[in-house]
Order: structure tokens, then C-alpha cells, then sequence
């Protein structure tokens, strides 16, 4: 019996450490959406790195990134001119975070990040 309660503290003892930890994590990731364009760089522009495409009515318009996966950040130095004006096909991924501002408010925004460049002739 004695056995069996000290199982059943350290278990719990383990669950409430590990839901705290999960607690404290401040960001929330609800879905993924990952999805792939044709796309000419633009370039870096106030902190995000801004791609044109041809919209679904055959109109352009541009698409802005926040982030990039260190994976092409390697193979790409997107924060110079060498490589705006090139078309790639950019798979990125979408994902929605919920985080808590100083308030106590949730706020919800789109976090994008480019997970593949490829070079297109």
C-alpha cells in the first residue's frame, strides 16, 4: 500500500509539473497551414521579406513573410539585393498563435514563415 501511494504522488507530483511548464508557455499554436506559390522577390522591406504573385483573379499582389526557416536563410541571403527581381516557388506555412498581451487579452495573429525556396527559370 505504501508502495502504491508513493507511485500515485510521484505521478501526480509529475502531471502538475509538467501542466505548469505547458502553462507557462505564453504561445498557443492552434493550425498549420502550409501552402505554395510562384512568386518574384521583392525584397526586404521593413523587417519582412516581401514576395509579388499573381492572385487568384490574375491580379498582383504581394505576400509578406515574417520568417524564414534557417534552411533557406542558408541557402538565400534575402536581406540583399541579389536575389529581388528572382522568381521562386515559395512553400511557406501559416500558423495561427493565440498569445496574452499585458492585459490579460488574447490576441490572435498569422505567423508566416517560408519553409522552401526554389529557384524558378
Amino acid at each position: 500500500m505504501k508502495k502504491f501511494k508513493k507511485v500515485l504522488v510521484l505521478t501526480m507530483t509529475i502531471l502538475f509539473a509538467c501542466n505548469t511548464i505547458a502553462a507557462q508557455d505564453n504561445e498557443q499554436i492552434d493550425a498549420d497551414t502550409i501552402t505554395t506559390i510562384t512568386a518574384t522577390y521583392d525584397g526586404f522591406i521593413t523587417g519582412s521579406y516581401s514576395f509579388l504573385f499573381l492572385n487568384d483573379d490574375g491580379e498582383e499582389e504581394s505576400i509578406f513573410f515574417d520568417y524564414a526557416s534557417d534552411s533557406v536563410l542558408e541557402m538565400f541571403d534575402l536581406q540583399s539585393k541579389k536575389f529581388e527581381g528572382k522568381k521562386f516557388e515559395v512553400t511557406y506555412k501559416e500558423t495561427i498563435v493565440v498569445e496574452e498581451d499585458e492585459d490579460g487579452e488574447e490576441i490572435e495573429y498569422t505567423k508566416t514563415t517560408i519553409i522552401s525556396l526554389k529557384p524558378v527559370q
